[in-house]
């Protein structure tokens, strides 16, 4: 990955953080060790493992694989965006029990996101 691409990657996760931030009461950070360790984008909130793409070309399929498996016991969370275009967050049904079934992705914007997160109490820590 190129610098450019890095630095987009960066400025994009900055960008989701600061929404989530300002919309959940919670101050969000980068994850500075993923690229040495792995893992979320994000690790501050609690259940939710965060990963957050800003590309123009959609790979949804492999972006959310990526999110499930850095996710582990958590529960995956996708972001992405493309320029000039609002941030769209991707999480599975079974994990806001709307389906008992893995597998049914839902769509949706910050707002709604938030709201699902504050409602199952997501940003909990572990074992809260």
């Amino acid at each position: 990955m190129g610098k450019m691409q890095r630095v987009k990657g960066a400025v994009g996760e900055r960008e989701v953080l600061a929404l989530l931030s300002e919309r959940l009461g919670v101050k969000l950070e980068r994850n500075l060790s993923q690229t040495r360790n792995g893992g979320a984008d994000c690790i501050q909130l609690g259940r939710v493992s965060l990963e957050v793409k800003r590309q123009e070309r959609l790979n949804i399929t492999a972006w959310w694989e990526q999110a499930v498996k850095q996710a582990g016991p958590n529960i995956p969370v996708l972001a992405f965006r493309q320029s000039r275009k609002p941030w769209t967050f991707v999480v599975d049904s079974n994990d806001v029990q709307l389906l008992s079934s893995r597998g049914h992705l839902l769509h949706m914007d910050v707002d709604t996101f938030c709201a699902i997160v504050s409602a199952f109490g997501w940003n909990l820590p572990l074992g809260g």
